[in-house]
């Protein structure tokens, strides 16, 4: 069954797809002009979320997420997501395209781990001081009528919560952006560790402690849950049969491939897009 590319409430999706945004105060009454979908879609736009009074339910990619008070959750473009609203929460949410900026503004924050999926670390939670920070960004950027300060103070908001982000996960160096941006070009062709720590003139050992203390993973560990995403978006975003979906993912057997993601996700391929369906 092919999922639909929607959000969850209706977003102008016209304007952030041609390079807009939006912002959103979640607050008392901010659900009666909004229509909720309550089932699983996908995102084709970046969404930050940043609840001050919890608490505030979503599932990305499978995976479940309570928001209390003071925490962020950044959901990446193509995420799949489903929400379950609470008419008491109070925060807000930031929507954006990559093309809402210049390609030299993108460039800034196009490595951030936050853009990054499965970075094992999905919510980070601020001090009442980062909090008091963080919401005045927000104040600031509803007041503002200029592009350039919009995207200016957008990119600054990222790179404030960035920071967070990093010290939460405690990313030793850059080996790790440079490693999901060579595993985002070779995932379907190399799933082998030694590959990727080649290419990164660094040893097998190393490249898994780094990857251990960024997402909590091994490194095979990780590639394999890139590819369980990769073939659960296939699941619930296509028609493609199995035998396909296996073939498109670089299994060349689709038994293999059905013993991989059974042993992954818990279900056979066929039961998890029945689930879903």
């Amino acid at each position: 069954m092919k999922i639909d590319n929607f959000p969850v409430t209706n977003f102008n999706l016209d304007t952030i797809e041609k390079g807009g945004f939006e912002l959103i105060e979640i607050k008392e009454g901010w659900l009666s002009d909004r229509t909720i979908l309550d089932i699983p879609h996908r995102h084709v736009f970046h969404e930050l979320i940043w609840i001050k009074k919890g608490p505030d339910y979503h599932t990305v990619d499978y995976e479940d997420y309570q928001l209390d008070d003071n925490q962020i959750l950044f959901i990446p473009k193509d995420s799949v997501h489903n929400y379950k609203p609470n008419p008491y929460a109070k925060g807000w949410k930031l929507i954006f395209a990559e093309n809402f900026f210049t390609s030299n503004q993108f460039k800034i924050i196009k490595d951030f781990s936050v853009f990054v999926p499965c970075r094992g670390k999905m919510v980070v939670k601020l001090d009442s001081n980062q909090s008091k920070a963080v919401n005045s960004f927000f104040t600031l950027l509803q007041s503002m009528t200029s592009i350039r300060q919009k995207q200016t103070l957008i990119i600054s908001l990222l790179t404030f919560i960035e920071d967070y982000f990093l010290i939460e996960i405690k990313e030793p160096n850059t080996i790790f952006i440079k490693f999901i941006k060579l595993l985002n070009q070779n995932l379907l062709e190399h799933k082998d560790v030694s590959f990727y720590a080649l290419r990164l003139n660094t040893t097998s050992k190393t490249l898994n402690e780094i990857i251990m203390q960024s997402t909590g993973k091994t490194t095979i560990g990780y590639i394999h849950s890139r590819l369980l995403l990769e073939a659960q978006r296939k699941l619930r975003n296509s028609d493609l049969h199995i035998k396909e979906i296996a073939h498109s993912l670089g299994f060349s057997d689709a038994l293999y491939f059905s013993r991989f993601f059974k042993k992954k996700c818990g279900s056979s391929p066929e039961r998890f897009r029945e689930q879903y369906s």
